[in-house]
């Protein structure tokens, strides 16, 4: 991982990218991954990747979204990716997969980004192969067929999706970690 510096465009493109739609959160640090086999692995997955253009438009397969996590999980992601057998500890609701979100204040959520004992919270920002995507369900393993062909991924709400569920190995790779905190708002009594 690079920690980027605060005073460079790319820094100051993922900190709007975070904190639009984000607010009461402060960046502590942001990390660029510098994976080159996982990275690698990505781009080999989008070669394979089969999306059928009947479905949705052929330039919309790959999305930026965002990931929330532990401080624990962090390292894990960085090094190997993102794992299907490790994900799922939350609701499951659409699917057993790793799941993401395209606002990255639902990421934020204590539920998924948990704060650890210095009171830092993390996300990462991840470029996700989505493709065709059906609605999913508790329980599913992998992504529904129709007409033979698979989708590539699950989501919560088909006409319009704030969830998406990927269920392969190197479907998703972690561009960015975001270290954050909360912003308490003081309120002095009046004199």
């Amino acid at each position: 991982m690079v920690t980027l510096d605060k005073r460079t465009d790319e820094y100051g493109y993922v900190k709007r990218d975070f904190l639009n739609k984000n607010s009461g959160f402060k960046i502590i640090q942001i990390s660029r991954i510098q994976n080159k086999r996982l990275y690698d692995a990505h781009l080999d997955f989008e070669k394979n990747f089969m999306v059928d253009p009947r479905k949705q438009h052929p330039y919309s397969y790959r999305k930026y979204l965002w990931h929330g996590t532990t401080r624990e999980s962090c390292d894990i992601i960085s090094r190997y990716g993102f794992d299907r057998a490790r994900g799922g500890k939350n609701a499951c609701t659409f699917g057993d997969g790793v799941y993401f979100a395209t606002e990255p204040s639902y990421a934020s959520r204590d539920g998924y980004s948990v704060m650890d004992a210095s009171g830092a919270k993390y996300v990462f920002k991840c470029s996700v192969f989505v493709g065709t995507y059906a609605k999913g369900e508790k329980g599913m393993k992998e992504p529904p067929t129709q007409m033979g062909v698979r989708y590539n991924s699950t989501v919560n709400n088909i006409d319009n999706p704030n969830q998406y569920v990927a269920f392969y190995d190197n479907q998703a790779y972690p561009q960015y970690l975001i270290k954050f905190e909360r912003i308490y708002l003081q309120i002095r009594p009046r004199l």
